[in-house]
């Protein structure tokens, strides 16, 4: 058992998967999303072989490798496992709006600063050093 850093510099991803980690070869890992990508599965499938062979043809590598990657883990039946692509953003929780009196959200009232009518001060410009390299580029320029 080595280190995940050692297993990352050689090109291995590490997954959590129970107790342990999945440790797959990046170049796999992108073959692996290249044909998901390719084949956008929409609702539920069953992973084929061939979506395997990247990884070396372990369909149990690739059972445990989709929830890693963003497949949700649908149900069993049969001996076959199916997997439903899930939704970005899913399982975050979106601030609710409060509901003025008519059933309208909320807005909220832009806060403006004070204004005294002055426009702002411009920025003080400190003195360039003459030995620096852009002051010498300056001079070539003719700034």
């Amino acid at each position: 058992q080595q280190p995940l850093g050692l297993s990352h510099a050689q090109g291995y991803r590490a997954f959590p998967v129970g107790r342990g980690s999945l440790l797959v070869r990046a170049d796999a890992l992108e073959q692996t999303m290249s044909l998901l990508y390719r084949n956008r599965p929409q609702g539920a499938f069953s992973p084929l072989p061939s979506l395997a062979e990247p990884l070396g043809g372990d369909m149990e590598s690739l059972k445990q490798l989709l929830p890693q990657i963003g497949f949700r883990r649908q149900g069993e039946g049969e001996g076959s496992i199916s997997f439903t692509p899930q939704r970005r953003g899913a399982g975050k929780k979106k601030p609710k709006q409060r509901q003025e009196a008519g059933g309208q959200p909320k807005r909220k009232a832009k806060q403006q600063k004070p204004t005294s009518g002055k426009k702002p001060a411009a920025r003080a410009q400190k003195a360039a050093n003459p030995d620096s390299p852009f002051a010498k580029l300056a001079e070539l320029y003719g700034r």
